[in-house]
């Protein structure tokens, strides 16, 4: 999705406007369609938003909190849609999508850690398990901030070798691909730059994985059995 909407950024929004501009002047019944699909989203929406606001009055001790949070939060998402709203006509959709593209991408390569300490619990993947740096301070366990990080970014307590390997062998490439500008063509040199630096880093991840990779037990001897002393 990010690669479609790199690609497509640039032209979307006038592909858009045209579209919206030919639903609401014809007389098919698209614009009443094109109404009625806007307010089933925004329906959407406040449905999720009720049953997460339910949740939060049951688990929450104390009522007040959890209404002072509701109505602040309501407010907070009233104030962003308007901003939306009267920024979106001048908005410049290739930049925006270049930014949230970014951030997917982070949200992607968290995925990617997500999914690599999972394997490792599941007995998959034994290999670059050393631990590289302690987080526990930063992303306490059981805290909202440790269900942020590590829920959205895959920021671990204890991020071993293999979690930071996958991370920066997705983040680099993909952030560089959606970060650079659509439709300026790529040096040669500077593609060629690009390509060693993967090399060698790849290379370093092959030593690396080499070196902490759990070796097999060594085989012991089997010692012969002695016969018992019979009585």
């Amino acid at each position: 999705m990010v690669i479609w909407m790199r690609r497509n950024s640039r032209h979307l929004k006038g592909q858009l406007e045209g579209l919206a501009a030919g639903a609401l002047a014809g007389r098919s019944g698209a614009g009443r369609a094109m109404v009625l699909m806007a307010f089933l989203a925004v329906i959407r929406e406040g449905l999720e938003t009720v049953v997460f606001l339910l949740a939060a009055f049951n688990e929450s001790g104390s009522g007040s909190a959890a209404g002072f949070g509701a109505v602040f939060g309501l407010a907070v998402a009233i104030a962003l849609g308007y901003g939306i709203y009267r920024g979106g006509v001048r908005l410049n959709l290739s930049k925006f999508f270049r930014a949230t593209g970014l951030v997917l991408v982070l949200v992607a390569a968290g995925l990617v850690v997500n999914a690599l300490h999972a394997a490792h619990e599941a007995g998959w993947l034994d290999a670059g398990q050393g631990v590289t740096v302690d987080l526990s301070r930063l992303v306490a366990p059981g805290t909202v901030q440790a269900a942020l990080l590590t829920g959205m970014l895959g920021i671990q307590p204890r991020p071993v070798v293999i979690e930071v390997v996958g991370w920066l062998l997705y983040l680099i490439p993909v952030g560089c691909y959606v970060a650079w500008p659509p439709g300026r063509p790529v040096p040669g040199r500077a593609l060629a730059r690009v390509g060693a630096g993967v090399g060698v880093l790849a290379g370093i991840t092959a030593v690396v994985l080499a070196l902490l990779a759990p070796g097999r037990p060594v085989a012991r001897p089997r010692q012969p059995r002695r016969a018992s002393p019979r009585p």
